[in-house]
């Protein structure tokens, strides 16, 4: 059943919602662009670098965030090396999401 919701926010009034404002939706893509955010938040304040190593052999946080670690969009194996192509990676994501939570010692949802 398809489904669409809106907030609608207006100097001066009150929110606006339209459609089931209670129904939980999962994040999907949008969890790329609020991952980003959190650890270029991260490196601002020194907790990681975006030069640092992470995710597979050669590849950094930089690579990560750029799609271009060498992963695939899903599975652990890399299909390039780091820097040579870039490939939307759900995987590499999801490696960024650890390692925030490894170097912030806190768990990535809070």
């Amino acid at each position: 059943m398809p489904f669409a919701a809106a907030g609608i926010t207006r100097a001066g009034d009150g929110p606006v919602t339209e459609g089931d404002a209670d129904r939980v939706l999962p994040l999907a893509s949008v969890s790329k662009p609020v991952t980003a955010l959190a650890l270029l938040v991260a490196a601002e304040e020194g907790v990681v670098d975006l030069d640092e190593r992470a995710g597979p052999s050669g590849a950094t946080v930089r690579h990560l965030l750029a799609h271009a670690s060498g992963l695939p969009f899903e599975g652990e194996t890399p299909i390039a090396p780091p820097g040579r192509r870039r490939i939307d990676s759900n995987t590499g994501f999801r490696v960024l999401g650890v390692h925030l939570e490894e170097g912030g010692e806190m768990p990535f949802g809070e």
